[in-house]
């Protein structure tokens, strides 16, 4: 693979790096279980890990995310690099403000939910894009990680109040894991 390949870090390597920090040092990893965790396939993980490591998002000993760098761009790039565009009206899952998580912090109009699109969805709402398409699944299996990966959606919008709030959260989610 060359080398500018490894450098363009995808949304799915987020993916990855989120899961890895929800499940902490202690919990032993192989690409398959990684992989069977965030529905990507052992190869696209074992790829995943070199471009996060590239872009200094995970430490290549340990293969552990490097926390500060993480919420460093999680803060101040991924709005830039993987900005959340609101779709049309469907059904799924509530990320971003309209999680549980964050519902309870910011008020909104009920009319204007986001959603990650899910036949197992019940919510309506304007459905975004997740950074990975297994990213609904994931979320079912964890809330913790659910928690994480839907401030990370507010994170990506161009919405200060929610903004403000997610980099609030993301700081105490990832620096206290």
């Amino acid at each position: 693979m060359a080398l500018s390949s490894l450098l363009q870090l995808k949304p799915q390597d987020l993916v990855v790096a989120l899961r890895l920090l929800r499940w902490g040092s202690s919990e032993h990893w192989t690409y398959e279980s990684l992989g069977k965790a965030v529905s990507l396939s052992a190869s696209q993980v074992h790829i995943s890990i070199s471009r996060l490591i590239s872009c200094h998002l995970l430490d290549s000993e340990l293969k552990r995310p490097i926390k500060r760098n993480l919420v460093e761009f999680l803060t101040h790039g991924i709005r830039y690099v993987f900005p959340l565009i609101p779709g049309g009206v469907g059904v799924g899952m509530p990320t971003a403000h309209s999680s549980p998580l964050l519902a309870s912090r910011i008020k909104h109009h009920q009319d204007f939910e986001y959603v990650w699109p899910s036949k197992a969805g019940k919510q309506k709402g304007v459905a975004v894009t997740p950074l990975h398409k297994g990213v609904p699944e994931a979320a079912k299996q964890d809330n913790e990680f659910y928690d994480l990966l839907a401030v990370v959606d507010a994170l990506r919008m161009d919405r200060p109040r929610e903004l403000e709030i997610a980099v609030k959260l993301i700081n105490k989610l990832v620096l206290e894991q």
